[in-house]
């Protein structure tokens, strides 16, 4: 805004809209400035215009106030009217408080929504493609998804339902007692009327072919509270998460409900721009991974074999898991049509192994192509599936073994027996038949993990592995031999170590500025050694010993701080960086006095210029 063309602005008179008590308040526009204007009239009647008390200026995104005589930007809900009272008063005012809470929100949402426009228009258009919801839906939901209620009582032996809303007639019902409905045939919990309140929190999903033959899955957040009084039953019914899939590229895009970054755009967008959340109790709903599902309209959508979901010929076991799981149903059936042979068998357990999988080759119907497992495994895995990793263990070993018997099988769906990380880290070591490998270690009554471990120490002890060394007569007595040997090497590669860092500390100490002084009756000097460092921080009781590499690395110092006459007994722990104090403390990490930390700095200004008579002998 140009300040010249303002104070032109100034002298302008405006045409007074509204006057409170002595003063005249207006807005007037010119070009694409508006104003907020307020002046002081001494007679209201015979003076046209009197002093001016300020002027706020609004052109788009910037604000500017002109009061007595000076210029302040800023924004209209920040400056205030600077008159007693006025400001009430003009508040009160609807009109005026209108256009100026108008105006600001139009500036603050047109500079976000000019930001985002570009992003938003993209998502509006995206969503356009999810149909409208079927007309059954809603009942579905009252009907299928909400639990109900029968409200009696016995004094006139009537009833009324939740769901259904009719009355019926009954005997004498007890609280929480189980009764269906002979209206709507629901199922429906007992409470007495007058004296119960309810509150209700359900997810249902929705699949439905979009517009653009893909399929989208459609979770709905279902609310219904209730008082004592049946007039005050609430219900809500709000789409959280919109989740899309490809039939031809089967990929997956979520949509959540939200705000989009900074804007005032309130709708469905990618799930990447999730805010989180700030604490527990402020869980997100797009969150929630299960709900009822409507399978009205499913026998209308043949790109996917969704009738296994509602098919009479599952078991309800296999319809409830494909249900509840019903994102990575819909999913695995796009992406893998093997699926299909073992839902018609109610594998429940292979189901849910084949998340362990490591490699699934998409769009194969033959189980073994997509899985990269010989037939022969797949034919003779067991009735049920104890250990889920149980698939990814044969994908390890398919190279390895060609049929398993009914004991090598076993053992391998035995989880603690054959841990799969264990089985994976041993065939990095080993190529070995896994028959061998498996029959081994049931004689030796070992797990793989043990196996693994003597396997690993091995390597790291650089003996060779061949078959005598990887399989020995009597494994316990190897494992601890072995055991042992590396611990003793361990501890020698330690003792190396340690005798390195000394020497190294040794030359740092040698040319450290730090040397020994005595100030105040108050030795303050380097540690001799490490090894001082760490019984310095046993008997002081912190963590000084954490500190070594740091110091090693010149990162920082620490020095103790010894009284004179007790020189051998820990006092202060002193850490030093550029020539300033860190940190000084007693036992236990308690900080030093004044008195004590005044010595210290003292010390340093001494190490800074010299003084040959306070150098300790």
């Amino acid at each position: 805004m140009d300040k010249r063309l303002l104070k032109q602005w100034i002298l302008d008179i405006p045409t007074i809209k509204l006057m409170i008590d002595n003063y005249a308040v207006d807005i007037y526009k010119k070009n694409k400035i508006r104003a907020l204007a307020v002046y002081e009239k001494e007679d209201l009647k015979n003076a046209r215009y009197g002093k001016l008390k300020f002027i706020h200026f609004i052109e788009e995104e910037k604000w500017t106030t002109y009061k007595e005589e000076k210029w302040y930007p800023g924004s209209l809900n920040l400056l205030t009217f600077g008159i007693y009272c006025l400001e009430n008063k003009i508040y009160k005012n609807k009109k005026i408080v209108k256009y100026i809470n108008k105006k600001e929100k139009e500036i603050i949402d047109k500079k976000r929504n000019d930001k985002y426009t570009k992003e938003i228009n993209t998502f509006k258009e995206f969503n356009k493609q999810v149909p409208e919801v079927p007309k059954n839906f809603y009942k579905f939901i009252n009907r299928k998804v909400m639990n109900g209620y029968a409200l009696y009582n016995n004094k006139n032996h009537q009833a009324y339902c939740t769901t259904c809303q009719n009355k019926f007639n009954i005997k004498k019902l007890k609280r929480e007692e189980k009764i269906t409905c002979p209206f709507c045939r629901k199922h429906l919990q007992a409470l007495p009327i007058g004296h119960y309140s309810y509150y209700q929190e359900k997810y249902s999903c929705l699949i439905q072919k979009t517009k653009k033959n893909n399929l989208v899955l459609r979770y709905f957040l279902c609310i219904k509270t209730s008082s004592s009084s049946m007039s005050k039953e609430n219900s809500c019914i709000a789409e959280v998460k919109r989740v899309f899939f490809n039939i031809e590229t089967h990929e997956t895009e979520i949509y959540i409900k939200e705000t989009y970054k900074g804007s005032n755009y309130h709708g469905f967008i990618p799930k990447k721009y999730e805010k989180g959340t700030q604490n527990y109790w402020q869980q997100k709903d797009y969150w929630v991974q299960r709900g009822v599902l409507y399978t009205g309209n499913l026998k209308e959508i043949q790109e996917v074999p969704l009738k296994y979901i509602y098919n009479s010929k599952c078991t309800k076991n296999t319809i409830d898991f494909l249900q509840n799981n019903i994102q990575q149903s819909i999913k695995n059936l796009l992406q893998y049509p093997f699926i299909e042979t073992y839902i018609k068998e109610n594998r429940i357990d292979i189901l849910e192994a084949l998340g362990k999988c490591e490699l699934i080759v998409p769009e194969t119907k033959e189980p073994s192509k997509a899985l990269k497992v010989s037939r022969n495994l797949l034919k003779n895995l067991p009735k049920k599936i104890d250990d889920t990793y149980l698939l990814a263990k044969l994908q390890l070993i398919n190279n390895s073994i060609n049929a398993l018997g009914e004991t090598e099988m076993k053992y391998l769906n035995n989880y603690n027996l054959c841990n799969y990380e264990a089985l994976k880290n041993v065939y990095e070591i080993i190529n070995e038949k896994f028959d061998k490998v498996s029959r081994y270690l049931e004689k030796n009554d070992s797990t793989m993990s043990d196996y693994y471990d003597y396997l690993k120490n091995l390597k790291e002890l650089h003996i060779t592995i061949n078959k005598k060394s990887a399989f020995p007569d009597n494994f316990w007595k190897a494992h601890d031999e072995v055991v042992v040997e590396y611990a003793k090497e361990k501890a020698k590669l330690k003792d190396i170590q340690n005798k390195e860092k000394e020497i190294k500390y040794k030359e740092i100490k040698e040319k450290s500025i730090y040397q020994p002084l005595i100030i105040n009756d108050l030795l303050i000097r380097l540690p001799e050694s490490l090894e001082e460092i760490k019984i310095e921080g046993i008997l002081q009781n912190n963590c000084v010993n954490s500190y070594v590499n740091r110091i090693l690395d010149k990162q920082t110092n620490v020095l103790f701080g010894r009284k004179v006459s007790r020189p051998d007994i820990p006092y202060i722990t002193i850490e030093i960086k550029d020539n300033r104090v860190l940190q000084a403390r007693y036992k236990g990490n308690i900080n030093c006095t004044a008195e004590d930390t005044k010595t210290i700095e003292s010390y340093i200004a001494s190490i800074k210029t010299p003084d040959k008579k306070n150098q300790a002998a």
